[in-house]
């Protein structure tokens, strides 16, 4: 944030998050949904730490989705 202010540098953030993500899915389309779906993700843990200025509700936020989406593939 030294060159650019919060909203821009979750969103360089958050689109980093996303494309990390998005090779995860099986198929074009998939990818572009959970990429998409990832770059939200992303960028609502980005304004999390923004209020809370911690990471570990981030961190917490992240363990539980991960989980949740373990137990729906293995379900």
């Amino acid at each position: 944030m030294r060159r650019w202010n919060f909203q821009t540098s979750a969103l360089i953030s958050a689109v980093g998050f996303g494309l990390l993500h998005a090779p995860g899915a099986s198929t074009g389309t998939g990818a572009l949904e959970l990429g998409a779906i990832m770059t939200l993700f992303g960028y609502l843990q980005c304004v999390l730490v923004r209020r809370t200025a911690r990471l570990g509700p981030a961190m917490i936020v992240h363990s539980l989705t991960n989980a949740l989406a373990i137990l729906f593939v293995l379900a």
